[in-house]
């Protein structure tokens, strides 16, 4: 049975070091580790890391990630600390964890992607046990992917110059104000062409093991990656289409951030990146028209059945264009008046900003 202080200097390594893929659980050196490190008893955590070190250069592993362990030592071993004082305690779920831990490692004996698996869940299952989906994947289910993406969406759509004609096999940044349309735009590109495989990254996406689970998924080519507010984690984004990049040899990327993230995602994401990535179009989306907002204000009033005069439209037009111009301003107020009549007082009273329309 594996060692309680082996098992938080490995899930330390594997946290601190960027570097060491979670590969290294699932090839022969875990099982050298597991086998000569383990019967050292008494060994303190700084002993133990120069004998995990000693066995990975026994078994070929590169000169660099070698280093990037000596040169972290310092936070691994804090990391190792802290992780082993957790499963340490005498508490029923410590106990379980470390019973499911023992359990799993002695179940890996078969085929290396097998153990690659069995081992990133329980990884998984150590850090977070409510662990929410970081992607989803979805094979020509645009019902799936209007779930996931889960945006407001209505049937009736107005068509924009800015993304008509785009082409889905391309790689697309769509850059808005936020209610401008960027996530209905992503759906609506999708459900022109209906790709067969779409990996949409969620917000629960933050971490490098999240990379490498991904990684691991048999996504085949020609896939699409949909990464919508990609300005929340710009570090996470750009190591990621990286690493799928050096993974898959065909695959693009449609993703969305806010305009008012610009010049954050500039200073984080220089042109040698885009140029790297080869991502070839960009794409902003304007305020609407006048007209756009007559022609929303229309099909919202449909689907919704909001009774509204030809007055109440015209004047929610002009408001709109006074307030934000945006569609999800249009459909923050008519959404409220779902199976109902709207007035011109009620939209004199309604506020400017969408915010506050929500705060209502």
């Amino acid at each position: 049975m594996i060692d309680l202080l082996t098992v938080a200097l490995i899930y330390a390594i594997l946290k601190v070091c960027e570097g060491v893929s979670i590969n290294l659980l699932s090839s022969t050196v875990f099982e050298s580790i597991k086998d000569k490190i383990t019967k050292k008893k008494g060994k303190s955590e700084k002993e133990l890391l120069k004998d995990v070190i000693q066995e990975l250069k026994k078994s070929g592993i590169g000169g660099d990630i070698l280093k990037e362990i000596i040169e972290k030592e310092d936070k691994i071993l804090s990391v190792s600390f802290e992780y082993y004082s957790e499963i340490s305690k005498d508490t029923a779920e410590s106990k379980w964890l470390y019973q499911l831990l023992n359990e799993k490692v002695d179940e890996m004996k078969e085929e290396q992607i097998e153990i690659s698996t069995k081992t990133t869940k329980l990884l998984e299952s150590v850090s977070d046990l409510c662990l929410k989906p970081t992607y989803r994947i979805f094979n020509r289910d645009l019902e799936g992917v209007k779930d996931a993406l889960g945006t407001p969406f209505i049937e009736g759509y107005v068509k924009r110059p800015e993304t008509d004609g785009l082409n889905i096999y391309q790689n697309i940044v769509i850059y808005g104000k936020p209610g401008i349309g960027k996530t209905t735009e992503i759906y609506r590109i999708i459900k022109r062409y209906n790709p067969e495989l779409v990996v949409i990254i969620t917000n629960a996406f933050r971490e490098l093991l999240d990379v490498y689970r991904l990684l691991r998924e048999d996504l085949g080519d020609n896939f699409l990656v949909v990464w919508d507010d990609f300005h929340d984690n710009t570090k996470l984004f750009k190591e990621t289409i990286y690493k799928l990049r050096n993974e898959f040899d065909n695959f693009y990327v449609l993703c969305a951030a806010r305009t008012t993230e610009k010049e954050k995602i500039k200073e984080e994401l220089p042109l040698e990146f885009w140029k790297k990535a080869n991502f070839n179009k960009e794409v902003y989306l304007h305020e609407f028209t006048r007209e756009q907002s007559i022609e929303l204000i229309r099909m919202c009033c449909e689907e919704f059945n909001v009774a509204a005069s030809e007055d109440v439209i015209l004047a929610l037009a002009e408001k709109t264009l006074r307030s934000d111009g945006t569609p999800f301003y249009i459909i923050s107020v008519l959404i409220d008046y779902r199976n109902a009549r709207i007035r011109m007082r009620d939209i004199e009273r309604y506020p400017s900003d969408v915010v506050e329309v929500w705060k209502d």
